[in-house]
């Protein structure tokens, strides 16, 4: 049985998450902070099981957009390519429109875009690829749900981890992965690269596949953010965040 000081400990410990797509659903990498400790990763097929598997987390940070303009590209993506030039800037995919949501065909989902957007801008093939995922996101989020699972993207937050500089090479690089694994295993105090193989151990034994290193370094970065957020120590871009039509804030929080 713990003791009454152990006990007290325990209580303070904020459970927090980070939340990455994957081939096989949803990858989801649990930790706690103060300070901050890796505890286990999971996959599950669809968002709704983890909303429901982190209800009682105090922060969950999804690397997917949240909150969506009718007519104008969002800030956050404008500010979130800013701070990420010259190197990583590419990696902001412009979300998609409201209007775009549910439209399967590229070509017509295009037309949609550009006929709704206020420069005529089309859909990339990027972004149309995404929108299954944002739709699950989207259909699960309101304005509380947000107080507490809220958009990041990856490389902002290890642009954040980096002393505000973004990362010199690719995610998908050797080099680049063991850049972002080093990071992260200063900010968990654990070894990742371990964590992920023992990750992929356990997912092999239960015959799950889908998930690669950039998958897990991902969402390792947004859980960090997700643990600055319990702390009070996140930040937005932009700092004022506009309002979509649906309530719900355009951000993206590091």
């Amino acid at each position: 049985m713990a003791s009454g000081g152990l006990r007290a400990k325990l209580a303070r410990l904020m459970q927090v998450a980070g939340v990455d797509g994957c081939k096989s659903g949803w990858l989801v990498v649990r930790g706690s902070t103060p300070p901050l400790r890796y505890l286990r990763s999971h996959v599950f097929a669809t968002f709704a099981e983890v909303v429901e598997y982190t209800k009682q987390y105090a922060a969950v940070g999804v690397d997917i957009p949240i909150g969506l303009s009718d007519d104008d590209r969002r800030l956050p993506d404008i500010e979130a390519r800013t701070v990420l030039r010259p190197r990583r800037h590419n990696s902001v995919f412009p979300a998609p429109l409201r209007p775009v949501l549910g439209i399967r065909d590229y070509r017509k989902a295009c037309a949609i875009s550009a006929h709704a957007h206020k420069y005529n801008k089309k859909l990339s093939k990027q972004t149309h690829a995404l929108l299954p995922k944002i739709e699950e996101v989207d259909d699960l989020m309101d304005e509380a749900t947000q107080g507490r699972l809220f958009e990041v993207h990856p490389e902002v937050c290890f642009w954040a981890m980096n002393g505000c500089e973004a990362m010199a090479e690719k995610k998908t690089s050797r080099v680049g992965e063991a850049g972002r694994a080093r990071l992260l295993s200063r900010e968990f105090s654990t070894n990742v690269l371990s964590n992920f193989q023992d990750f992929r151990s356990e997912l092999a034994q239960n015959e799950r596949r889908g998930v690669a290193l950039n998958d897990f370094l991902d969402a390792c970065a947004a859980a960090c953010t997700a643990a600055r957020f319990a702390r009070g120590e996140a930040r937005t871009l932009p700092e004022n965040p506009s309002i979509d039509s649906r309530g719900l804030r355009m951000e993206i929080v590091y």
